[in-house]
């Protein structure tokens, strides 16, 4: 796996440039909102460590020009997750206890079958 993340999120007072768009590849204004993406991330990269995955790369570490997916905002004052709130979470990377089930498996797992129409479903 290559590049991943690009959560964005704008902390006022804190921008390169307040006035032009800044981005990540999704957008939040929420904080929490912000790290429950984040930790669900670091779930799934979990998950494909036992499915192989050797390597992952978050963009980016801080806020650069235009861009607001940093975990540091540009000028480096505010930490959008907290250094030790942001080890807990990628501390699931490391745990080997880790179990999950699969509840309804992808088509890398099983084949799946779709079926398409182009008329409209009867009423019941």
């Amino acid at each position: 796996m290559g590049e991943f993340g690009g959560l964005g999120l704008p902390v006022e007072g804190h921008l390169w440039n307040p006035d032009m768009r800044n981005w990540g590849y999704t957008t939040y204004t929420d904080r929490q909102a912000f790290i429950d993406t984040y930790k669900s991330y670091m779930f799934q990269l979990r998950t494909m460590i036992d499915e192989g995955l050797s390597a992952a790369i978050y963009t980016q570490t801080t806020d650069v020009e235009g861009e607001v997916n940093g975990m540091v905002t540009y000028d480096r004052a505010v930490e959008k997750i907290p250094a030790d709130e942001l080890a807990r979470i990628n501390s699931i990377l490391y745990d080997t206890e880790l179990t999950y089930r699969v509840l309804l498996p992808d088509s890398q797992r099983e084949p799946q079958r779709w079926y398409y129409s182009t008329w409209e479903p009867a009423a019941n």
